[in-house]
């Protein structure tokens, strides 16, 4: 990882999970930023998911799609 993150507070304690691919940032680079601001990288959408990041979806096996598993599943399992 080449740039420096500024760090903040908002992302400490929250559990993300992300889906699709990204052409900003590669995933390895989106787990080190969620990582260096308190945050925790988990790879199954469950109700203590705090935040699912959406990418292009390119899979061809989509559920209804245009949507994978974890973008069909992440609201119904939030509790709040």
């Amino acid at each position: 990882m080449s740039e420096e993150y500024e760090r903040t507070e908002l992302l400490a304690k929250k559990q993300f999970s992300f889906t699709g691919n990204f052409n900003q940032l590669s995933r390895d680079e989106l787990k080190a930023s969620i990582k260096v601001n308190g945050g925790k990288f988990v790879k199954k959408v469950s109700t203590r998911t705090d935040f699912l990041i959406v990418g292009v979806q390119v899979a061809r096996n989509l559920k209804d799609g245009s949507h994978s598993s974890a973008q069909l599943s992440y609201p119904l399992t939030r509790t709040n």
